[in-house]
């Protein structure tokens, strides 16, 4: 069986490992830890963060969009 957990660092404790150890019994694990850079998570993380997030998923579809070029970031 192959499980992807996607979580922080601070969900790492002794209640996770104790979910790890009852969804796989006592057998042998091999755990592979990789940083997740999916920005995806932290935009759906809160409340707040999700309601900005829509707020700009609408936007973008009704056309609300700015257009900055390259120079005018330096500026």
């Amino acid at each position: 069986m192959t499980t992807t957990y996607h979580i922080s660092t601070d969900e790492l404790n002794e209640d996770f490992l104790q979910k790890l150890k009852h969804a796989f019994g006592k057998k042998q694990l091999l755990i592979t830890v990789e940083e997740d850079d999916d920005d995806t998570f932290f935009l759906l993380s809160t409340k707040d963060n999700r309601d900005k997030f829509k707020q700009s998923l609408s936007e973008l579809k009704g056309g609300d969009l700015v257009s900055i070029t390259p120079d005018e970031l330096r500026k």
